[in-house]
């Protein structure tokens, strides 16, 4: 589990990163390291749920 939350904590900060560019305006730069995140972020989540159920 400390795997799984080590990663999300990398995407959290990965997300404050995304709004560092968004605040420059570097909105192309903003959007795709967002979305990248959002994608590790909900692949995560999916891996910490299928841990906690065993299997």
């Amino acid at each position: 589990m400390k795997f799984a939350e080590t990663l999300f904590e990398i995407a959290r900060n990965d997300l404050e990163a995304s709004k560092g560019l968004f605040e420059r305006e570097l909105y192309p730069q903003a959007v795709f390291l967002l979305a990248a995140k959002y994608r590790e972020s909900d692949q995560i989540f999916w891996f910490i749920e299928r841990c906690n159920k065993g299997g």
